[in-house]
């Protein structure tokens, strides 16, 4: 049996342990970044994938996972391209 270590940190990790599901033979190939970090337990406000603006739960996400308000709106900002 694979041993997952952590979250994956950027789209390589991501690769990786997506392959490492695959072979363990519990998932399809192919699944997505942020299907990894959600099921390595990473969603946070500090995932590679809200940061590059594709996180599919953006709103549980700002919502469940502390923060300043400043950062809640940095991340709103990636998301609703608005300006400060």
């Amino acid at each position: 049996m694979i041993e997952f270590r952590k979250s994956p940190q950027d789209e390589i990790e991501s690769r990786e342990y997506a392959n490492a599901l695959y072979i363990d033979g519990g998932y399809p190939a192919g699944v997505s970044e942020c299907f990894t970090v959600g099921i390595s337990g990473g969603c946070a406000l500090d995932c590679f994938v809200l940061l590059k603006g594709e996180c599919k739960c953006i709103e549980e996400v700002l919502e469940w996972h502390e923060g300043t308000e400043e950062e809640k709106y940095e991340i709103e900002k990636i998301y609703n391209n608005i300006e400060k």
